[in-house]
């Protein structure tokens, strides 16, 4: 697995999201595969999500944190925990 994708076979399904993570992490264009599965990227990965739904005006009202905007600080523990919310509470996305 560790270097599937790095010939290019998966260029078709990479995004946007999967080329910024991969242009910064510390071995661009090596372990594409595991950069777009792994839950060590995941954090970031949704934080892109994020940015950019709030600069489109689609989240926030387009007014997002500075923290939001600063690479590394949405870790992958977030999406777990936001995940595991009682349906109805939110208590962890406020």
């Amino acid at each position: 697995w560790g270097a599937f994708g790095d010939d290019g076979a998966l260029d078709f399904v990479r995004t946007e999201f999967d080329r910024d993570i991969d242009n910064n992490s510390i071995n661009p264009g090596k372990q594409l595969h595991e950069k777009m599965i792994s839950g060590m990227y995941m954090g970031e990965l949704v934080r892109l999500v994020l940015v950019k739904m709030t600069n489109d005006k689609l989240l926030f009202n387009g007014q997002g944190s500075d923290l939001l905007f600063k690479r590394g600080n949405f870790f992958t523990k977030y999406v777990s925990e936001i995940e595991s919310d009682k349906k109805g509470t939110y208590a962890s996305c406020r």
